[in-house]
């Protein structure tokens, strides 16, 4: 299914020397120039559902005639995509350097970050010490606050998606696959496929056909569960589970600062979440410890397994869900939610209509009740007349008579 080892693209300027990732729109793959000897990643697009490959030349074919629309579409979207992604200058995020066609689809040549994702380092160490995990999410906060400058949502934030460098330890943010552009009034400009990253995507996410407005809480939610993942050592719940449960999701974290920040960042309703970066980061505490370099055995593995100092690329071996039959049954999963979240909705309606009645009966009998002493007051006064009127009367008759 993918490239061979030795494959050469672009009339031999490029060598395959191994597959580094593979997901469901395409194959990521550790290539050497050959002119440069220099090593860099090729992403091919290649949504496996849709294609096949002629093992004799490389070339993709597409299996069934029907999709032949479909995937020309997606093709050119992930061209598209690439360009603009190319267009990135932040020292947190992989570049992109070229873009090409050959064998019947695409690719596009990025960096090759040498050193080891986020996911990888909790899976082998553990649970990372509260100072370098917060310095490292503002990091990558940093590179978020960036791309959300530009009207773009990453919506694939996650511990496999970020790449601790091996030479200075640096957090790189990898993989735009999913990456969203929006126009000056927040509304979609560009359609790439819809994925869900489990523990990590936000609610809206589950809908079909992804986020379609310019959000940044959407990013904000995978980036406080990604923080969650590096204190705790366990991948967040869902929405749903969060929602139907009532889990407390950041119960394991000491710190009250820490555990608030992380709590409102991932908030079900969208709206109650932190309203940009700066906000989320800005309820963090602030950490005056430094991460060292590669000599702190504490952050980088560097002799523990051969599988931990293999260089990993700026794409992640895990793979993310985001085949069309995929999102049809999640999307039961959303409207699920919906119903819930509906539900609560009704049930809080309807306390805030009883209320209102109760408010309106008891204004209704104070009314009554004031007229009712107003009656009296009147009839007591008349009764004082009348009673005063009889008592002159009696008294002028016993006089004169």
């Amino acid at each position: 299914m993918n490239l061979q080892a030795n494959t050469f693209l672009q009339n031999g300027k490029y060598r395959v020397l191994s597959v580094l990732g593979q997901g469901g729109f395409g194959i990521t793959y550790l290539v050497e120039h050959t002119l440069l000897d220099k090593k860099y990643a090729i992403k091919e697009f290649f949504p496996k559902d849709f294609c096949n490959r002629d093992s004799s030349d490389a070339s993709i074919s597409i299996a069934t005639q029907s999709n032949t629309a479909l995937v020309e579409t997606l093709r050119n979207k992930f061209i598209k995509e690439a360009r603009k992604i190319s267009t990135l200058d932040h020292p947190g995020i992989v570049k992109i350097h070229d873009i090409f066609e050959e064998n019947g689809t695409a690719y596009y040549v990025m960096d090759y970050i040498e050193g080891t994702s986020l996911d990888k380092f909790v899976k082998n160490y553990g649970a990372m010490e509260p100072a370098t995990a917060i310095e490292l999410i503002r990091k990558v906060g940093d590179a978020l606050r960036y791309i959300h400058s530009l009207r773009m949502n990453h919506l694939d934030v996650k511990p496999s998606n970020i790449i601790l460098r091996k030479a200075d330890n640096e957090p790189i943010l990898i993989d735009f696959g999913l990456a969203k552009q929006y126009d000056d009034q927040g509304q979609q400009n560009s359609t790439t496929p819809s994925g869900i990253s489990r523990g990590y995507a936000a609610i809206e996410q589950y809908r079909q056909g992804g986020v379609s407005s310019f959000t940044p809480q959407t990013d904000i939610y995978s980036l406080g569960a990604t923080l969650l993942y590096m204190l705790t050592g366990n991948v967040p719940p869902e929405p749903t589970t969060i929602l139907e449960e009532s889990i407390d999701i950041a119960h394991g974290i000491k710190d009250k600062t820490t555990c608030q920040a992380i709590t409102k960042a991932m908030e079900i309703k969208k709206n109650s979440r932190h309203n940009s970066i700066d906000e989320f980061l800005n309820n963090l505490p602030i950490e005056n410890k430094r991460i060292r370099k590669s000599s702190n055995p504490a952050l980088i593995p560097l002799s523990k397994s051969t599988e931990e100092t293999k260089p990993l690329n700026a794409d992640s071996k895990e793979e993310t869900n985001s085949s069309n039959s995929e999102l049809i049954a999640l999307q039961g999963l959303y409207e699920q939610q919906n119903a819930l979240l509906l539900e609560e909705q009704q049930k809080n309606t309807q306390l805030e209509k009883n209320y209102k009645e109760y408010e309106k009966n008891t204004k209704k009998k104070l009314k009554k009740m004031n007229y009712i002493m107003w009656a009296l007051i009147i009839l007591s006064l008349v009764c004082m007349v009348i009673s005063y009127r009889i008592y002159r009367a009696y008294f002028d008759w016993i006089y004169f008579y």
